[in-house]
């Protein structure tokens, strides 16, 4: 298998072109984001209460600062910039190694959330 086709970014469909970077933040990092899948940024506009378990791609606003996050951890995500703080919980976490920018410091975590 090729490296494209084993990255994790490609089997969730999390590279960049196919999905969006929102604000988001936990307990440890006030400044992060997520890339999600357009189809789960409109799954939590509509229906939160229903939703799915999807997975995103959390990463720490500094290459530097280390992503730090537990299961059952709560992760809020903001969909827009008027929109408020939306909870959801990590349910798994992955440290996402691939293309690091800083030598042993993981910033980067493939998260599998639910809705809180």
């Amino acid at each position: 298998m090729s490296d494209r086709l084993s990255s994790l970014l490609h089997i969730y469909r999390l590279q960049h072109s196919q999905t969006r970077r929102l604000p988001a933040r936990s307990d440890l990092h006030d400044r992060a984001h997520v890339r999600m899948r357009p189809e789960d940024i409109e799954a939590l506009k509509r229906a939160p209460e229903s939703l799915q378990p999807m997975v995103v791609l959390f990463s720490t606003t500094d290459a530097s600062e280390a992503v730090c996050l537990r299961t059952a951890e709560t992760v809020y995500v903001r969909t827009s910039k008027n929109a408020e703080w939306m909870p959801l919980r990590v349910a798994a976490s992955h440290a996402y190694v691939r293309g690091m920018r800083v030598s042993g410091t993981i910033h980067r975590a493939i998260l599998r959330l639910v809705r809180e």
